[in-house]
């Protein structure tokens, strides 16, 4: 793992962390999101594993990003439960192009670029959403909502994605040197994503407990 690796994994442990001082109840995306860092954990030390002995660990993230996925959109659905309809359809849409592109392609020799192409465009246009609809329904200012610096976390981590998955292949098979320098690009993205989170937890935790104590 290199360093920026490293730094990201740190990252996550932190949000986990900052989530779980979040008291159960004390806020409808607990669980959901504590659940998705501990996957994303356990992804990337499975990842780090596979790679030292197999030296090929695109088959572990492969296996891994549908059910990040499928979290994730549960996460928007406790944000908003009357999306459950459109919900549904990315979970089916996003799920059956990994299924299909698996037969199509060798999951063992690299990500599936189209697919995880996709449900990264699903993410960024739910998460534009989803923060479309708190800025027009929060009754203080968005920088004081916990929500708002999740999904803005997500937004840059999968927005991010877009033009890095779009261009990967290319990049990977015609200039190895630019493809391995990309590398950080990643890691990168986790850290936002996952400092983002670490905010919007220890942010809901302070509410939850000035709540508690009147």
């Amino acid at each position: 793992m290199n360093p920026y690796g490293i730094v990201m994994y740190l990252a996550m442990l932190a949000a986990l962390i900052a989530c779980l001082r979040v008291p159960s109840g004390g806020w409808r995306m607990r669980n959901v999101l504590l659940a998705s860092i501990a996957w994303g954990l356990a992804t990337e030390a499975i990842a780090v594993l596979v790679n030292h002995f197999a030296r090929l660990n695109s088959i572990v993230y492969n296996l891994c990003v549908p059910l990040e996925f499928l979290l994730l959109l549960w996460l928007v659905h406790r944000f908003r439960p009357q999306w459950r309809g459109p919900l549904i359809a990315a979970a089916v849409l996003g799920c059956l192009a990994m299924l299909v592109a698996g037969f199509l392609q060798d999951p063992m020799q690299f990500i599936l670029v189209e697919p995880i192409l996709l449900i990264s465009g699903i993410m960024t246009i739910l998460l534009l959403a989803a923060l479309w609809s708190l800025a027009t329904t929060s009754e203080v200012p968005l920088q004081k909502v916990p929500e708002f610096w999740l999904f803005m976390g997500l937004l840059i981590y999968f927005g991010g994605m877009v033009p890095f998955i779009g261009m990967v292949r290319f990049v990977f098979h015609q200039d190895a040197v630019l493809a391995a320098k990309l590398t950080i690009v990643m890691p990168l993205l986790g850290i936002s994503r996952y400092g983002f989170i670490t905010a919007a937890c220890l942010m809901q935790a302070r509410r939850a407990r000035s709540l508690r104590h009147g």
